[in-house]
């Protein structure tokens, strides 16, 4: 028998335990692959670093049923500009620069669509890509 052949049969309880906590398909393997983490971290805090590899696996595996379980949408360009308004504590007049009070309006409302025009000067007024409006 080859070593490596020695060291799964020495090591099967151990890679049938990673296989469960790995294969996260409901919200209590989750809670239980999280708890893992922790104790990982801690360790890993404590000085045992060789278990960096085990935390990068079993993360990889939370955050690919996290995004399965809770996606997250994209903001659209409206809800861009109403976070960059609350952040900046702007109003509708400080849009003066971008667009008529009335075409906000209906910007905010949703009645209108940001155009080509609109998206260069909130992305030149807040200092952000263009792209973070599309």
């Amino acid at each position: 028998m080859s070593n490596a052949m020695q060291v799964y049969k020495d090591n099967l309880l151990t890679i049938e335990a990673w296989s469960s906590i790995l294969h996260i398909d409901s919200d209590k393997k989750l809670e239980d692959a999280l708890q893992v983490m922790e104790d990982i971290m801690n360790r890993m805090g404590a000085g045992e670093n060789h278990l960096r590899d085990s935390a990068e696996v079993l993360s990889s595996a939370i955050e690919h049923y996290e995004q399965e379980r809770f996606p997250i949408e994209k903001p659209s360009g409206i809800d861009m500009l109403t976070f960059f308004m609350d952040q900046h504590g702007h109003k509708q007049t400080d849009l003066s620069d971008v667009a008529s009070r009335s075409v906000i309006c209906e910007l905010l409302s949703g009645k209108r669509q940001l155009n080509k025009n609109h998206i260069e000067k909130l992305a030149k007024k807040y200092h952000v890509s263009p792209a973070v409006f599309f």
